[in-house]
């Protein structure tokens, strides 16, 4: 009786530790997107990145890294006047903006020097320089609001969005004769991770469930030993 009682603990313990890895080990599920953007004088380009919601029926939902990178803001600022003029100038700051769920917000921007044309009019043009990279650039997110906006079977929306704000100077009194042109470009990539506990495959549920069930003979044994003792 000893011995059966040895083998309804052993039992016990294979099936618990064949069943638990299934129900602990985490997983994740990497999705990958980017966010563009373009603006100049004529209009404006933003950019909508979609990734996939996490499905609740793989499991639960622990953790979600968010990454930005490879962020890129180029442009220029121009000035172009005819000969009757008598100069002008300008230069721009530039700004791509990445948005989304559980407010990320990363920002990269420029800023170009001055082009300037004097009197005789011509043309000058000034390239955008990044004054201020990417930041932040990496989110960890484990809160049960943050997580919210990445559960469900619809989408996780990202934008990008580009601007930039002018600063044109006429020499003349009566307004410049030629004209200014801007624009910018910006790009980022960015990764969702979803890191999550997988659901229990229905073998392993079984064997946690056998060898659970072993442990129900050695208690009656148990209990019947007692009994003969009183």
């Amino acid at each position: 009786m000893h011995r059966r009682g040895v083998r309804s603990l052993l039992a016990l313990a294979t099936g618990c530790l064949l069943g638990a890895p299934a129900a602990a080990d985490a997983l994740t599920i990497l999705q990958a997107t980017a966010a563009l953007a373009t603006a100049n004088d004529q209009f404006v380009f933003s950019s909508t990145s979609l990734v996939a919601q996490f499905d609740q029926t793989f499991g639960i939902l622990s953790q979600v890294d968010v990454a930005i990178y490879n962020a890129s803001l180029s442009g220029n600022a121009s000035v172009h006047l005819p000969s009757s003029s008598l100069g002008g100038s300008t230069h721009i700051d530039g700004l791509f903006r990445v948005t989304g769920p559980a407010g990320i917000l990363s920002i990269i921007s420029g800023s170009t020097a001055t082009a300037t044309v004097g009197a005789g009019g011509g043309s000058a043009s000034e390239a955008l320089v990044v004054t201020s990279p990417l930041s932040p650039a990496h989110y960890v997110f484990t809160s049960a609001g943050d997580l919210a906006p990445f559960i469900g079977t619809g989408i996780a929306l990202f934008y990008g969005s580009g601007s930039f704000t002018p600063y044109d100077v006429c020499v003349e009194t009566n307004g410049c004769a030629g004209g200014f042109s801007h624009t910018i470009s910006g790009f980022a990539a960015i990764d969702v991770t979803y890191v999550f506990s997988p659901v229990p495959e229905p073998a392993s549920v079984a064997i946690l469930a056998a060898g659970c069930a072993g442990l129900l003979p050695l208690r009656a044994r148990r209990a019947g030993t007692r009994g003969k003792s009183l």
